[in-house]
Formats: C-alpha cells, sequence, structure tokens
C-alpha cells in the first residue's frame, strides 16, 4: 500500500479520497526546500494541511517536473482534492501515511 489523501472537515466527516497513493519513494524525492508543503508529508504518520497551506500546496504541483516520480495522475488528482479542500470552510487535507 501506500499514503493514501482525503479531504475531510472539522467534524470528522471525509468529503472526498484521493484515487491514488504516494509513496516513500516519492515523497522522500521531493527537497523540502524547494517543496515546502510537499516535502514535509511524513510517509509513515498523517500530516493534515488547512486552506492557507492548501495554496502553497497548488503552487507546488504546477511546478514539478514531469520527470519526477510524483507522476502527473497523481498530481491531478491532488489538485481536484485540493479544489474541495478549498470549495468550503472548515476543510482540511490529510494525507495517512504507512
Amino acid at each position: 500500500m501506500g499514503i493514501s489523501y482525503k479531504v475531510q472537515e472539522y467534524g470528522g466527516t471525509v468529503v472526498a479520497s484521493g484515487e491514488r497513493y504516494l509513496t516513500a519513494t516519492m515523497v522522500e524525492a521531493l527537497d523540502p526546500v524547494v517543496y515546502p508543503m510537499l516535502g514535509h508529508i511524513c510517509p509513515y504518520d498523517d500530516t493534515m494541511f488547512n486552506s492557507w497551506q492548501v495554496h502553497t500546496l497548488i503552487k507546488e504541483l504546477h511546478h514539478i517536473p514531469d520527470s519526477h516520480p510524483l507522476d502527473p495522475t497523481i498530481r491531478e488528482d491532488l489538485r481536484a482534492l485540493c479544489d474541495a479542500v478549498l470549495a468550503k470552510p472548515h476543510r482540511q487535507l490529510w494525507f495517512i501515511g504507512d
């Protein structure tokens, strides 16, 4: 398996879930200085981004080269969930580590 991701409201209701999985290799290949949001996802624990952090995450997703292990289909999946976070207040993007 890998790192799943979902959009959750403050009360715990899951609004949307990712269709794919990240791997530790994908996350560890991201320099946290260049990609401060993606580079700080913990592959072995849960990581949560609030709506402010999601704005930065969207910018990062647009700057990852196509040759990177974080392939374009996963990036598109993540962008869709970022949009879901920003669609309503009190939503968060969660990464559920192994």
